[in-house]
């Protein structure tokens, strides 16, 4: 209830409000990917903290749509969405002005050759999946028991075997 819109304002200001729809209230998480899929064009904005990572950026490059993330420049997001070529990314470093930092978005995102959608590289995002990340979790799992297990054989020798 605390939320207020911030963005359909400043689309007033340009000129450009009545395409612009901003809703501030949280939505459940499958209508929220719902909303994904039946956008035009996706923008993820960042934060001045460069620890942030947008939650669901995985998602966002799932749904195929043009992408345009605006992040700090050490932000993790950054090398996520260059590596996997799934939309433009405009960096900004602490203390630079908003204005140029939204010159530097007009450019990048009405140039001629932003591929719309992205031609994502699914090779580079498979280090994203589900399937990859529970096949590291998964190793995590197998290295603690296969020491747990040695543990366990040496205990058991050092029972059998007393020195």
């Amino acid at each position: 209830n605390r939320a207020r819109k911030t963005v359909e304002p400043i689309a007033s200001e340009c000129g450009v409000g009545d395409l612009v729809e901003e809703r501030t209230a949280r939505i459940p998480y499958f209508e929220a990917l719902s909303c994904l899929l039946d956008a035009d064009v996706l923008m993820v904005p960042g934060s001045d903290d460069p620890g942030y990572t947008a939650s669901k950026l995985y998602p966002y490059i799932l749904a195929q749509k043009p992408l345009v993330a605006v992040f700090h420049e050490q932000s993790s997001v950054v090398g996520v969405i260059n590596s996997t070529k799934a939309g433009t990314v405009v960096t900004f470093s602490p203390g630079e002005s908003v204005e140029r930092v939204a010159e530097r978005v007009w450019r990048a995102w009405f140039r001629k050759d932003v591929a719309m959608p992205p031609e994502t590289d699914w090779g580079a995002f498979e280090p994203f999946t589900a399937r990859e990340m529970t096949r590291r979790q998964c190793e995590v799992f197998d290295s603690v028991v296969e020491r747990r297990d040695r543990g366990c054989v040496a205990a058991s020798r050092n029972l059998l075997h007393p020195a």
